[in-house]
């Protein structure tokens, strides 16, 4: 389905792409018939399509921040208890933060394999005018928050919310106005989810397939149809200086 190619986080993107492809497709074939080439008929509709879906791509709305927080509640409550707003405590001096949910699985889900106890969520629109520093700014934010303790204990590992490439995606349509020579390369976003992984940080991605996925760096950890992964402590290891915990 044509919906499954869109960020989860873009309002209609299905609907308006079907009805403006369907309506740009009507109207390339008449402007080609008017100008009586075949050939140039053949080349010139799907050349119009393609660039009207760039131009979709680069403006199409994204969610404000509490809109996508309620899909996701709505997409994760079958399956997880969830605490929205959670209070905890930074270890060092005791201050307070907050991490925007806190689950816990419910029998179901741990019958099918899911180890984590407990686990956070922090979700971040990419719409800004720095989208990859924000980005990296909530891969720290969400690092410290596996330190803290939340509601009594402190989370196996937390999720960032959209996956990080649509961070990158919006500064490149945006801030780089789509220009090839500020394209991002995969091993930048690879990087980051290197690092990620290694601080107990993961992404969580929607699915149309397995509805969800919990992902660390290249590694599926779990998703409600497939189960958990069989990979060993993947992202709740914990690093102290050079050894592993």
């Amino acid at each position: 389905m044509l919906a499954s190619r869109f960020p989860p986080c873009w309002h209609g993107a299905e609907t308006a792409c079907w009805v403006a492809g369907f309506s740009l497709l009507t109207w390339g074939n008449v402007r080609c018939k008017l100008i009586g080439s075949r050939v140039l008929q053949f080349f010139c509709i799907p050349y119009i399509i393609i660039q009207f879906f760039v131009h979709i791509f680069s403006f199409m709305p994204i969610k404000p921040e509490p809109a996508m927080k309620r899909d996701l509640v709505a997409l994760l409550a079958d399956d997880f208890e969830i605490i929205p707003e959670a209070e905890g405590l930074w270890p060092l001096d005791g201050s307070k933060c907050r991490l925007d949910f806190l689950l816990r699985p419910k029998p179901h889900i741990v019958e099918i394999g899911f180890r984590a106890t407990v686990f956070g969520i922090e979700v971040k629109s990419p719409v800004s005018s720095e989208s990859v520093k924000k980005l990296l700014d909530c891969v720290m934010q969400s690092y410290t928050y596996t330190l803290c303790e939340f509601c009594g204990v402190r989370p196996d590992f937390v999720l960032i919310y959209p996956e990080v490439n649509h961070f990158f995606e919006h500064d490149f349509l945006k801030k780089y106005k789509g220009d090839e020579r500020n394209k991002y390369r995969p091993e930048e976003v690879r990087m980051v989810r290197r690092i990620m992984q290694r601080a107990n940080v993961g992404e969580l991605a929607v699915s149309e397939r397995y509805r969800y996925e919990i992902h660390f760096a290249a590694s599926r950890y779990f998703d409600p149809v497939r189960g958990q992964t069989h990979v060993e402590n993947l992202g709740t290891t914990r690093r102290v200086g050079s050894r592993k915990t």
